[in-house]
């Protein structure tokens, strides 16, 4: 009876084994996943922000970059990476002083400007504006910067007319002409349109340089409108075209990943069934042991015991084939999804 409890024992720890193995390999594939894409969340912040002034803090930040592309163990740049966060400590301290020099040059250039005798009212109330607009504080110094730029160019153009003796009013509508170009030279440079419809954008782009008349302004930003409309029906077409690819792999890997399901189910299931032939193959022989009066009587029963017991150790390798392939078609996957989430990205 002990032997019998023994040899149940043993079965029920090769079925607890194997559940184990498959629930390591499904961590394994899941943790290799995540190491995956965070390495290459790391390295495209690192690509991102290498625009630094410092020259040693860009090379530290390239090595890791390096690094994380051919190291599989993460945990070895934790060195480089502590380093690397003080070097950027340091970097943004220095960035916090340049900061509030900027904004005080900010203030100062803009007061100077205020000062200029002979500009039209609006481009004084637009200078106000920026100067007190309590919404610049919450800004970039980059674009107010650009603002206040733009409204120095103005001023340049402006100053620079000859005084023939133009009215407040000739100098506001000329003002708000050198504006819309101005505005529909930005919206052109936003655009990232190709082939024929971006190279006739970028000669819009050089025509408004040279502050056309109200008249062609008009002409130009028609011609523009016109364009952009080509352009996007473009973009939409190849859009459309890229998405039904993606639909496409997309499709592929659910009918893939359908049919790699219906394997482990039926993987699971013969498992269970050759572990409960065993089991049966073991209380036969356990049953003939105690049953058998000799050593000759008992000989033909085990023979036939040994003849299932080869049968079922030959499934088993079957099985064990099959989930080595049904694992081959998960990683398949795997990299299938990695390069279609590349191809989106």
């Amino acid at each position: 009876m002990s032997n019998f409890s023994s040899d149940e024992d043993v079965i029920t720890l090769k079925e607890k084994l194997q559940h184990s193995q498959l629930v390591f390999r499904d961590l394994a594939l899941k943790s290799r996943r995540e190491a995956t894409i965070l390495k290459r969340l790391i390295s495209r912040l690192i690509a991102a922000s290498q625009a630094h002034e410092d020259p040693q803090l860009n090379e530290r930040l390239s090595q890791i970059r390096r690094d994380i592309d051919s190291q599989d163990d993460v945990s070895r740049l934790i060195p480089q990476l502590a380093l690397v966060e003080r070097m950027v400590n340091r970097h943004n301290q220095a960035t916090e002083k340049a900061k509030d020099a900027l904004e005080c040059q900010f203030q100062q250039s803009g007061e100077t400007l205020k000062c200029l005798p002979g500009l039209p009212a609006q481009l004084k109330r637009d200078l106000r504006n920026l100067l007190i607009n309590r919404d610049n504080q919450q800004q970039d110094g980059h674009h107010k910067i650009v603002a206040l730029l733009q409204l120095y160019e103005r001023a340049l153009k402006l100053l620079s007319l000859p005084s023939n003796g133009l009215s407040a009013k000739d100098l506001l509508n000329i003002d708000r002409i050198h504006q819309l170009c101005t505005e529909l030279q930005h919206l052109i440079t936003e655009l990232d349109f190709d082939g024929e419809v971006g190279d006739k954008l970028l000669d819009i782009r050089s025509r408004l340089l040279l502050t056309p008349d109200s008249q062609t302004l008009l002409e130009l930003t028609l011609e523009s409108v016109q364009l952009i409309l080509d352009g996007t029906r473009n973009e939409r077409k190849t859009s459309q075209v890229f998405l039904s690819q993606v639909n496409e792999d997309l499709s592929v890997l659910q009918r893939h990943n359908g049919r790699s399901i219906d394997s482990s189910h039926a993987i699971s299931s013969q498992r269970s069934s050759l572990n409960d032939e065993l089991a049966s193959s073991v209380e036969t022989i356990q049953s003939q042991l105690r049953e058998a009066e000799s050593l000759e009587t008992l000989r033909p029963k085990i023979s036939q015991v040994s003849v299932n017991l080869e049968s079922l150790v030959a499934r088993n390798r079957e099985l064990e084939e099959r989930e080595q392939q049904l694992l081959e078609q998960l990683q398949h996957n795997e990299q299938k999804l990695d390069a279609l989430y590349q191809q989106t990205m």
